[in-house]
């Protein structure tokens, strides 16, 4: 996901780290068969009161999209591009910028599925920038 925080001078790079490495460093929640994160939804009883702990605490992350179809998560709270929450184990540092990278399956400039993400049957489908992973080749070319 592109980093969407406005820039600052004085402010270093945020961190990047692939959804490995997030996992490994954050320890968020997992599904009874650690496939997924736990989803959790502010409307959930049970949920908000644990949901309001993590943020207090900088263990609470928003998975959002970009209007495309690529997720990931964010740390925080977030209501735009919302998808759910992800809470951690480990809080994240105060005034640490971090930037996860999803799995991109679309285009972030026209929104066609990638080749390489698509199903065998799939039509319309796109193939990767060999510059920019987030690009379709067609939408790279017209830069």
């Amino acid at each position: 996901m592109v980093d969407q925080r406005p820039l600052d001078a004085e402010a270093p790079p945020p961190m990047v780290l692939t959804e490995g490495e997030f996992i490994a460093r954050f320890e968020p929640e997992r599904s009874w068969d650690g496939s997924l994160f736990v989803q959790r939804y502010w409307h959930s009883a049970n949920d908000e009161k644990d949901i309001a702990c993590a943020l207090a605490e900088r263990r609470l992350w928003t998975s959002v999209h970009d209007g495309a179809g690529n997720a990931a998560p964010v740390q925080g709270y977030h209501l735009v591009n919302r998808e759910f929450y992800i809470i951690c184990a480990v809080p994240y540092d105060e005034g640490e910028a971090i930037d996860v990278l999803g799995d991109l399956e679309y285009c972030a400039l026209c929104g066609q599925r990638f080749a390489d993400e698509a199903h065998s049957d799939d039509l319309d489908v796109v193939t990767r920038s060999g510059d920019d992973e987030s690009e379709c080749v067609r939408c790279a070319s017209w830069r």
